[in-house]
């Protein structure tokens, strides 16, 4: 199975994402050129992110899944299960996030199978 390695901009992996009659568990994950290169030559579809005119586009891709992980299935660097006490990943955490890979269509749904903590803030 493929790895993705990116920064959280936003992480509903603990508790479900319920805005706007969602019901599901999901990371979006910022993502560095080389890694954004690598998932567009296998299909998939990323989505570019800009603050304003002056900062340059970031690329983005969510990942979700309606099923919450098992515990075990975030852990830290070191793969010790990560303890989030109910809270979700911070903003800027760097993650290494392992996802089966899916023949490209228009309804292509990423289901992380397991989310490494790399370092966080």
């Amino acid at each position: 199975m493929p790895l993705s390695t990116g920064k959280i901009a936003f992480s509903n992996m603990v508790n479900k994402d319920t805005a706007f009659g969602k019901d599901e568990f999901n990371v979006t994950l910022q993502l560095e050129p080389e890694e954004a290169t690598l998932l567009s030559s296998r299909g998939v579809k990323l989505k570019d992110y800009q603050k304003d005119e002056d900062t340059p586009a970031v690329p983005q891709r969510q990942f979700k899944t309606k099923y919450a992980l098992k515990p075990s299935g975030i852990v830290d660097a070191e793969g010790a299960p990560f303890d989030f006490e109910g809270r979700e990943l911070p903003r800027g955490t760097v993650v290494r996030i392992q996802w089966p890979e899916k023949p490209p269509h228009l309804l292509v749904v990423f289901l992380p199978t397991s989310l490494r903590c790399v370092s966080w803030s």
